[in-house]
């Protein structure tokens, strides 16, 4: 005799998420129940996919397995603010999927303090488009998005100059950070020339090369050549 055996609905719930409210980058555990919906009766086995929003799972928390009809998963990775929790049970043959109403989460913004300068110091800089010359410290909320930038070449002192050559994240000349629990400072490093002049005496008794304009950097060699013009010689630097 052909019988068919129908899989049992279930009803998914979210019955905790602790603490609540939670810090940014602090961790949450969340925790769900799948129970069996009459005239079906056990208990549902398998995982459960901690999602918020919904539709997007919560990293480390994809696969959670079911205890005893319940499943629990510890995360950091919800974003500052109001969050909605899923939990979507999945089959394990004998009970049909379900998804569970969303949680109301609170995670609230933590803060970093966060030094922005460069090396050598006092040359200009900009945060979020606004320009210093002077190391400067923000209070950043963690996971907010800032915008660093910094020019190059850069002469603050007649005689020298500096070249951009790295931010301290590795990031370009201008980039965007996002504020972490890890990073308390950011530096544009440069390299730093210094002008070359050169000139004869009298005028016109000769030339130089190279000619002035050119910078170099603290203790290279630079080979000069004195050439005489016609009717003079040359004496001595």
């Amino acid at each position: 005799y052909a019988m068919t055996v129908n899989k049992a609905a279930t009803t998914t719930t979210v019955t905790s998420c602790t603490p609540n409210p939670s810090t940014y980058q602090a961790p949450v555990s969340c925790t769900a129940t799948v129970v069996s919906n009459a005239p079906g009766s056990g208990t549902p086995t398998g995982s459960v996919a901690f999602q918020s929003p919904q539709g997007t799972s919560i990293t480390g928390c994809t696969a959670s397995p079911l205890v005893s009809g319940s499943a629990t998963c510890s995360t950091t990775a919800l974003p500052a603010g109001p969050d909605s929790v899923y939990a979507v049970y999945s089959s394990d043959g004998n009970f049909f999927t379900s998804t569970s109403a969303g949680y109301a989460q609170v995670v609230k913004p933590s803060t970093v303090n966060v030094t922005v300068g460069t090396s050598p110091a006092g040359l200009a800089f900009s945060v979020d488009g606004t320009n210093y010359s002077s190391a400067q410290k923000f209070t950043w909320t963690l996971g907010a998005q800032h915008t660093i930038a910094t020019t190059s070449p850069q002469t603050p002192v007649a005689g020298t100059e500096d070249t951009f050559a790295s931010w301290s994240d590795g990031g370009a000349l201008s980039h965007v950070v996002t504020a972490t629990a890890t990073t308390a400072s950011y530096t544009a490093s440069f390299n730093t020339s210094y002008l070359l002049t050169t000139g004869v005496s009298p005028s016109g008794g000769g030339t130089v090369t190279p000619a002035s304009g050119s910078h170099y950097a603290a203790g290279t060699k630079v080979p000069l050549v004195a050439t005489p013009s016609a009717g003079y010689v040359f004496s001595s630097w």
